[in-house]
Formats: C-alpha cells, sequence, structure tokens
C-alpha cells in the first residue's frame, strides 16, 4: 500500500530547551536518501505555534530532517525557516507575524506577532506560506485557572533539592498542562513530567494537588534531573489547553518515556492539527506564580 506522507514514517526530534512547549520541532525521516520501504521520504513543514491569553502569539517552523544525515546542532540550524509568511487572525484583523532571534531557543528564531493578544474564549486560526505550500490551524483559548497554593516537597528530610506542590480547583472543561521556568529564563518554560492532565480525571470542583517533577533540557545545558533546588526562584504556570493540545503533547511525552530516549522518541503517529503539515497550534490560558523555593512552606512525604 503507498503511503507517502503517513507520520508513523518519521521520527520526533527536539531539542530539549524544555522539551517542548515553544519547542522548534524536527520529524525525521527513519531512512537515508529518501526511501522507507520503497515509499518515498518527503520533507514537511514542521510546526509549533502558541498563543496564550493576554500575550501575543508565537510560531516556530523546521523542516523535518533525514534520521542519519548529520545531526549535530549547526547542521540542524539549516532546517530552521525564516522566510514564511506567518499570519494569525482573531475575525476582526490579521496579526503578520516577525522573525526575530531569540538566543534562549535552538534554533535561535522564532515569529512573534505584535497586532493580536490572546484573549480568552476567542478563536484564533494561524495560515503560513512557504515556498507555494499554504498550511492552516486554528484553535482556541480557554479560561485560566488560578493557582491556590505552592509548597516545597524535599527529597529527604532537610534535604535541599526536590519537588515542588501544586494546589488549584478543577473548573476548567478542557485540560492542564503544568511548566516550569528559571527566573532568569522567563520565557522559556520546560514541561513538567506527567504534567498533561484531563480535567475529567477529576470532580468539577475538585482540588487537584500534585507534585511536580522537573522536565529534561539540553540546552544550553544538559539536565536530566527531575527535582528542583531550593534555593533557585522558579516560575510556576499553570496552563488550560483545548483537548487536541492535550492529546499531542500527551503522546509525545509517552514517545520519549517509553521510548528511554529523550532525543530520538519512539515511532508514533502522534496527533496534530495542522493542515497542509505537522506540529501543533494551540491556545493556552495561563496563569504564573513566582516562588523562591526555599521560602515555600516545606511539607514532607
Amino acid at each position: 500500500m503507498k503511503r507517502t506522507h503517513s507520520m508513523q514514517h518519521y521520527l520526533k526530534l527536539l531539542f530539549l530547551m524544555g522539551w517542548a512547549g515553544l519547542l522548534p520541532l524536527f520529524f525525521c525521516a527513519c531512512e537515508s536518501r529518501g526511501d522507507i520501504n520503497g515509499i518515498p521520504y518527503i520533507p514537511r513543514v514542521v510546526v509549533e505555534g502558541s498563543i496564550e491569553h493576554n500575550a501575543y502569539p508565537t510560531v516556530l517552523l523546521s523542516i523535518s530532517a533525514p534520521i542519519n544525515g548529520i545531526q549535530d546542532t549547526v547542521s540542524l540550524l539549516q532546517h530552521a525557516i525564516r522566510s514564511a509568511l506567518v499570519i494569525v487572525s482573531d475575525n476582526e484583523q490579521d496579526d503578520t507575524l516577525y522573525l526575530q532571534r531569540n538566543g534562549n531557543r535552538l534554533p535561535p528564531y522564532e515569529y512573534r506577532g505584535r497586532n493580536i493578544k490572546g484573549e480568552a474564549g476567542k478563536e484564533y486560526r494561524l495560515r503560513i506560506e512557504y515556498q507555494g505550500d499554504t498550511l492552516t490551524a486554528r484553535t482556541r483559548i480557554p479560561a485560566p485557572v488560578a493557582i491556590d497554593s505552592l509548597w516545597f516537597v524535599p527529597r529527604q528530610p532537610h534535604d535541599t533539592i526536590g519537588h515542588i506542590g501544586i494546589c488549584f480547583r478543577n473548573t476548567s472543561t478542557d485540560c492542564y498542562r503544568l511548566s516550569t521556568a528559571l527566573f532568569s529564563r522567563r520565557d522559556v518554560f520546560t514541561p513538567c513530567l506527567y504534567g498533561n492532565i484531563a480535567s475529567n480525571r477529576y470532580a468539577p470542583g475538585e482540588s487537584i494537588k500534585l507534585e511536580l517533577s522537573k522536565g529534561p533540557s539540553i540546552y544550553p545545558a544538559n539536565d536530566f534531573s527531575t527535582v528542583y533546588n531550593a534555593h533557585d526562584t522558579i516560575r510556576i504556570k499553570l496552563s488550560t489547553m483545548p483537548y487536541e493540545s492535550h492529546a499531542y503533547w500527551n503522546a509525545l511525552q509517552n514517545e520519549m518515556l517509553n521510548g528511554q530516549n529523550p532525543i530520538f522518541p519512539a515511532y508514533s503517529n502522534l496527533p496534530g492539527n495542522i493542515n497542509g503539515g505537522v506540529g501543533i497550534w494551540s491556545g493556552y490560558g495561563s496563569t504564573q506564580r513566582i516562588a523562591v523555593l526555599h521560602k515555600l512552606p516545606f511539607q514532607h512525604d
């Protein structure tokens, strides 16, 4: 059976600044020189786009790369797309995103809006034009949910490393995503391990209490620790997101963990919502808290 675009012929490659959420994504063919069991490998445009409540949209674009080509960071920079037309619309106006350099990301390029700020309850359309192809997607921003309380859970009594406890009420009918960032790197959040949560797992209005484990990152330095240092100042972000975004990020996390390799996860038909390409365009209803961890209440398991 001839299939040229099936996602099962691609392998997810992430540069883990935080391994999602606002990262450049590359899909790699699982065979070199174009053929996968006789099926031609066709490079595809990979999209990671987001628009948060009260924030401008951002979009990261790349072209998929053969898996057994050169995969060092210098060569993969060549797969970043820097000449696309990217437009976000909200049914009232269009916002043509501009390309800017962001040294906190790898590759260090992102498209950013300047006219439309996200608003909870509204729908946003994405259109990308690149080398004769047009990609489209739509999303909405769910209402944000407040963080009620935070605490620190040391790994051992009197330890200075551990996890962050969080409590919030289940007032959304959508899904939740939890991520953290060092205060000094405020715009690069790393998704927490197992931080994608469906609201239907809990009763409406129920208090959700979780212990957050830090996700891995390799940029600007390798850090695969799952615990936080009590001396750090951390931004904690709680985001609501549509179910299709939850399905995408949850599937990606499962591939990374099940594949035992955070950089080259297992093969999978990852879900997404990009017409004409691969990846995700998602709205997020986000709230943040800043915490100096050693000043939080300490609670032991």
